[in-house]
């Protein structure tokens, strides 16, 4: 579910939405809904672009950790 990554877009000022982080993958925000909800996986690439323009101090491993 990746509460971590859930949890940091919640409390970013403004809010990240599921809509950014889509338009930053340029795919749809079904598939977003798709990876948060483990059916689909994210892929490398996508974890690194969403770190990095969004959450460029926090580590991979924290933002999706799936506990």
């Amino acid at each position: 579910m990746f509460a971590n990554l859930l949890k940091e877009m919640k409390n970013a000022q403004p809010k990240i939405t599921q809509g950014q982080i889509a338009a930053t993958l340029g795919i749809t925000t079904k598939a977003v809904n798709e990876r948060f909800n483990n059916k689909a996986k994210w892929t490398r690439n996508e974890m690194f672009k969403i770190r990095d323009a969004y959450f460029p101090t926090l580590k991979i491993d924290y933002l999706f950790d799936t506990i």
